[in-house]
């Protein structure tokens, strides 16, 4: 017998990073950091389908209330020009309910590869 299990969720809510500078060679235009970070959210909408079924998550208790997800990364950026840079980051956390009255509590692995150009102003 075979399964069949699908996610698809969205969340709102609010992020503070902090990012820490671990190697930052001016000539080489290389740069690392790390970022530690939180947030807090709320899931706004979602269906999971089992084997065709589909199930609104927005009625679960166990996926209603405020999750935190504490954060933690790595940056890498590549100066091409003085204000301009490329760069690749990583970054782990996990998403904890903590205000449903569920006695089944959730909390989800998170992996996030990221791609950026940043731009500064100086």
């Amino acid at each position: 017998m075979a399964s069949n299990y699908s996610w698809n969720t969205n969340y709102l809510g609010f992020q503070g990073v902090v990012t820490f500078s671990l190697l930052d060679v001016g000539r080489s235009n290389f740069g690392l950091g790390i970022n530690f970070g939180a947030n807090l959210n709320h899931i706004v909408n979602g269906q999971q389908k089992i084997n065709g079924q589909t199930y609104d998550l927005t009625n679960e208790v166990e996926f209603s209330g405020i999750f935190i997800q504490p954060l933690i990364g790595l940056d890498a950026r590549y100066y091409i020009f003085k204000n301009l840079a490329i760069g690749i980051g990583y970054r782990y956390s996990k998403n904890i309910g903590f205000t449903n009255s569920s006695p089944q509590k959730l909390d989800f692995d998170n992996s996030q590869l990221q791609f950026k150009i940043i731009m500064s102003h100086n």
